[in-house]
């Protein structure tokens, strides 16, 4: 039997009834508290700093994407398809897209990342399929040269008295100018190319009680289209009475840019039917209609992508469903309280700033006076109508106490221990931290980190595969060029199939980013405690070894300016090196600069070095 549209147009609806009166408002207040705009905008807002802190420590840098065979005869291959892999993923913005949507997750629980390619038309998107060109653009293969000569006197006319200079024209004595190379695309812009993006939380039904994507019997995807676009793509108009239901997608108008302004607007279906329960012969099933009306049917097929479904989630709690509280939602009450206490801090302070003075009881003092005391810049004489002067005096306020300060703390505590943050996180300065929990906030911190990184990287990886096995399917019969920093590889088509042979994986330590201050220190640290022994002040190059810890951790040349090492070119005088004791320069320790004494002798000096960090 045919596929029951009218089932799976009810199951849809019903399933997103539920996440729009379940979590739709809290993904909306979500979102603002994180971004502190609107109804979510809070003093000291704790949510937006920690957002702040995922988004800068999360991935820094563009990742490295290894490729591996299983069949040694392919590791050749596989160094090939590392440089292709890690163009393709460059050429998407693969970072940027997970960084947004790993900030999406932060609010809605998790992010939906989509791969398409310009050669697919299944996505619904008029912005990035060729096959949906309007007649308003134009084919370069039918561009025509119009050449018009310009008269001579006109040339000469323009050129002025410069045209006697010009020399006579001898296609006997010029040289032969060769056509230049042109460059190989590594993607033809009109033929095709692969993409991704995010698709709103909100544009995503899925089963409520998912908890892993690939658990899931179906995903849709839903498509606010006006219906002179969807005439554009399937080349009918639909009739008046199809209409979207206003009281159950506004708040899908209201997230589509230029939703508001579509005077016909209709929502396409696009769901990915992993698994019929009542009906297996529809398994792997790809279906695009107009939702919540069965009888518009679309696209009724196969899955035209051979099984895969080009939505990917990037969770940010592994274990929790894919519906399910956020982040900013369990940090939500810390930070309304921590605000509460913020904004009362703030109006004591005002409080506290105003003057407040008291007189006698017989005392009295004219209105001129009154000014005159309420008056910062005033310095002259006050008069007094009656009593005594002495008894005048101002009032002392309380100002900030100490139990202010302790409230502030301990919600910021509560709240850090609530999202996994450590003060490294928060931006706390090192030299605020001792330099015994320095080493265990690091730890406590890269757990953290490491604790959202995880589904990161896992769906970095799903989404390589998936846009690779497009680039399979939507390939053009050319062999393609791709670059990678120095390297340049011809891969041929079907030639990157990752089904056979090939894995490809993220390198999790390249999402470690470049060190920070914490980290430097450390190494600052470690410096110290090995370049003061004497045997190896003598050994080794001490500038040498900290400019390569410097490069092989990432770290800026603000560090060996901390180390404080004098000396010429890299640390030491000429004719010294490993193994023989270094001329001091400027005579000996202790003549001009007591305290560099160490450095003089080729070590850092680290009290220079470590000056007001701890």
């Amino acid at each position: 039997m045919p596929l029951d549209v009218e089932f799976w147009d009810a199951r849809i609806m019903d399933d997103y009834r539920h996440i729009m009166s379940t979590f739709h408002p809290t993904w909306h207040l979500n979102r603002n508290v994180m971004n502190n705009e609107h109804e979510g905008s809070k003093f000291g807002n704790l949510a937006k700093e920690f957002a702040s802190a995922v988004r800068s420590r999360l991935i820094n840098k563009n990742f490295f994407i290894r490729v591996a065979a299983d069949d040694p005869d392919f590791a050749k291959e596989a160094s090939k398809l590392t440089i292709m892999v890690n163009s393709v993923a460059r050429t998407i913005d693969l970072k940027e897209t997970l960084d947004d949507a790993t900030e999406e997750s932060l609010w809605a629980s998790t992010g939906w990342i989509e791969c398409g390619h310009t050669l697919d038309f299944h996505s619904f998107d008029p912005t990035r399929s060729v096959f949906y060109k309007g007649n308003n653009q134009f084919d370069v293969n039918e561009l025509q040269d119009r050449y018009e000569p310009i008269p001579e006197e006109q040339v000469a006319a323009d050129i002025g008295n410069e045209l006697s200079n010009v020399g006579a024209f001898d296609p006997f004595q010029d040289p032969v100018i060769e056509d230049p190379k042109k460059p190989e695309l590594t993607f033809d812009p009109d033929v095709g190319a692969p993409w991704v993006k995010t698709v709103s939380p909100f544009n995503i039904i899925i089963p409520r009680e998912t908890k892993s994507f690939k658990d899931a019997d179906y995903v849709s995807k839903l498509v606010l289209l006006s219906k002179q676009e969807l005439a554009e793509i399937t080349g009918e108009m639909l009739p008046d009475e199809v209409t979207v239901d206003l009281s159950l997608f506004q708040r899908l108008i209201d997230e589509t840019p230029g939703g508001q302004y579509i005077t016909k607007p209709v929502i396409v279906a696009v769901t990915y039917i992993r698994r019929d329960r009542n009906d297996p012969g529809y398994n792997s099933w790809y279906l695009a209609h107009v939702i919540g009306h069965p009888d518009v049917v679309i696209k009724n097929s196969v899955n035209p992508y051979g099984g895969m479904i080009p939505l990917v989630p990037a969770k940010s709690r592994k274990n929790m469903r894919i519906l399910s509280k956020s982040w900013i939602e369990d940090m939500r009450p810390y930070t309304d309280n921590y605000a509460r206490v913020i904004e009362s801090t703030f109006s004591k302070i005002l409080k506290s700033l105003n003057l407040k003075w008291s007189v006698g009881a017989n005392t009295a003092v004219d209105k001129r006076n009154e000014k005159r005391i309420d008056d910062p810049d005033y310095n002259g004489q006050i008069k007094f109508e009656n009593g005594d002067p002495e008894s005048f005096g101002y009032l002392q306020q309380p100002g900030i106490t100490q139990d202010d300060i302790q409230a502030l703390n301990l919600i910021s505590k509560l709240a850090q221990g609530e999202a996994g943050q450590t003060d490294i996180d928060r931006g706390t300065p090192i030299k605020k931290i001792t330099a015994r929990q320095t080493e265990a906030l690091l730890n406590s911190s890269a757990l953290a980190m490491e604790a959202i990184r995880g589904p990161v990287v896992e769906a970095g990886n799903e989404i390589i595969l998936k846009i690779i096995h497009m680039l399979n399917l939507f390939s053009t019969p050319r062999e393609h060029v791709f670059t990678f920093g120095p390297h340049v590889v011809k891969i041929e088509p079907g030639g990157n199939d990752f089904t056979t042979s090939y894995q490809y994986k993220i390198s999790v330590r390249d999402l470690e980013g470049a060190a920070g201050a914490e980290e430097q220190v450390l190494f600052v640290q470690f410096m110290k405690q090995v370049a003061t022994i004497p045997f190896f002040q003598q050994v080794y190059n001490w500038p040498e070894l900290g400019n390569e810890g410097r490069r092989r951790f990432g770290m800026g040349m603000e560090v060996m300016n901390n180390l404080q090492v004098p000396g010429e070119g890299a640390g030491l005088p000429p004719g010294a090196g490993p193994g023989a004791p270094p001329e001091l320069p400027g005579g000996p320790p202790g003549e001009e600069h007591p305290e560099r004494a160490l450095g003089s002798q080729g070590a850092p000096d680290m009290a220079n070095a470590l000056g007001g960090l701890v």
